[in-house]
């Protein structure tokens, strides 16, 4: 093991940090000072209780000392999708200061299954991720950027991330004891619905399960993931919109904006693959 670590290409790092920002394309810049400046607004926003403690009081116990939290993970995780979208790997170590962020401040709200997602699996893969990227052979002919997924390989693994989802959704409802948990959600978003039903949890997990299928595929190198992202923003996006109309919660209309740029983000990297190939 601490041989394998040897093998960590420390100057990589400090080259992808003071080269991150390079050769971004004018719509990919926009969209990202836009998500930044609605981030940091939002928070503070927030943070003067315009909003804040008192508009979630219902949805997630909200303080001071979360909105920083949350702004930190905000911002962490936007950098972390826009630089891998570009290929910048360094990416990967704004996930992981995101996947931490985002944990704790699931443990302050009490979103169990969050903290579970955050640290047993985020932190876990986007951590390996890193390791292969400061570990890679440059010299290897074969680049990750090239893996292609075909046509049947996509179906089936959607099949795949389906099956999970109808069982995870049985397991999250239905355990007695798990009280708001149970009636919240994997992902955090369901918690801000009164009463969520089969259909929302359904909907809600799929988030978490193509989540995590989009960052794994992302390290193993295949552009694909793109399409699972998509996927998944839209319906957090949905989530957001619905929980914030149902509930008349206009909190939440910041989670939703954010999604709203990640979706941008998706999409527009999945129109450069098209367009690449």
């Amino acid at each position: 093991m601490l041989n394998k670590l040897k093998n960590i290409d420390i100057k990589r790092l400090k080259q992808d940090f003071f080269m991150q920002y390079s050769n971004w394309s004018k719509f990919r810049i926009s969209i990202y000072v836009m998500l930044i400046l609605g981030i940091t607004g939002i928070s503070i926003w927030q943070g003067i209780d315009i909003v804040g403690p008192t508009a979630i009081q219902n949805a997630f116990p909200l303080t001071n000392f979360d909105v920083i939290i949350s702004w930190f993970g905000s911002v962490t995780i936007c950098n972390y999708l826009f630089m891998v979208s570009q290929g910048k790997n360094i990416g990967y170590v704004y996930a992981i200061i995101g996947s931490i962020f985002w944990g704790i401040n699931a443990i302050q709200a009490n979103l169990w299954f969050q903290v579970i997602l955050q640290f047993g699996i985020f932190l876990p893969l986007v951590s390996w991720g890193t390791y292969n990227w400061l570990t890679f052979d440059e010299n290897n002919n074969e680049s990750q950027a090239e893996k292609k997924l075909s046509s049947k390989n996509i179906f089936l693994i959607v099949i795949f991330l389906l099956l999970i989802t109808t069982g995870l959704t049985f397991v999250v409802k239905y355990i007695p004891g798990n009280g708001q948990v149970a009636d919240g959600m994997i992902n955090g978003s369901l918690n801000i619905i009164k009463d969520p039903d089969w259909i929302y949890m359904s909907l809600d997990t799929i988030v978490a399960v193509f989540s995590i299928a989009s960052v794994y595929l992302m390290i193993k190198g295949y552009s694909e993931a793109w399409y699972f992202w998509v996927i998944a923003d839209i319906l957090w996006f949905t989530l957001y919109i619905y929980g914030a109309t149902a509930n008349d919660n206009p909190a939440l209309i910041g989670g939703a904006f954010s999604l709203f740029i990640y979706t941008a983000n998706a999409i527009y990297s999945v129109f450069l693959n098209f367009k690449k190939n």
